[in-house]
């Protein structure tokens, strides 16, 4: 995430500049953003939007790779934030795979975090049940979950990529042509 840029957009907007107060986890360095936009994109949106929609809050940035081990720093904390936002997921049959307990692990760790009065609101992906695989083709049809918008202990949202062209927005044009495609 680049500070630079969200002081850029606090005054484009007219937002009190109220600075991140922890960034955890490194990764918060303006210069990264600028030498390669991409690393930045969606954790600038995220921070710059919540940003617009609570001004005075304490904002928090963790950038750590594993949602259990997030999930598990959130927990020690004595005073863990109340509100957490999830951008990133992963496919919930690959972690069955490589982990099977990973799954309960979160959920018991979330569960922890709930009855302290922490929401976790996560991001439930933006090509809809068929994950980002959709993109790649018919060979990918069928329902494929996105960890972890899938644990009951979260609130999941969904999200869209936005018009990258002319003909409407990419995740619909995707899914039309892949639901045309797979053969049941």
């Amino acid at each position: 995430v680049s500070p630079e840029d969200l002081s850029t957009f606090s005054e484009r907007f007219g937002i009190t500049d109220n600075p991140i107060e922890h960034l955890e986890g490194g990764h918060a360095d303006s210069s990264l953003c600028h030498t390669n936009a991409s690393l930045c994109a969606e954790p600038n949106l995220d921070v710059q939007y919540m940003r617009a929609m609570s001004w005075d809050s304490e904002m928090w940035r963790f950038f750590i790779d594993d949602p259990v081990m997030w999930l598990a720093n959130l927990t020690a904390l004595e005073s863990p934030p109340l509100v957490n936002s999830v951008s990133y997921g992963y496919l919930e049959p690959e972690l069955a795979i490589i982990d099977p307990t990973y799954i309960s692990t979160f959920d018991q760790e979330a569960i922890k975090l709930g009855m302290r009065g922490v929401t976790l609101v996560v991001a439930s992906g933006d090509d809809g049940v068929g994950s980002f695989l959709v993109r790649s083709g018919t060979l990918f049809c069928g329902y494929i979950p996105s960890f972890p918008a899938t644990s009951p202990y979260v609130t999941a949202v969904g999200g869209t990529q936005g018009i990258e062209k002319s003909g409407g927005a990419v995740y619909s044009r995707h899914l039309q042509e892949t639901a045309a495609n797979c053969v049941p």
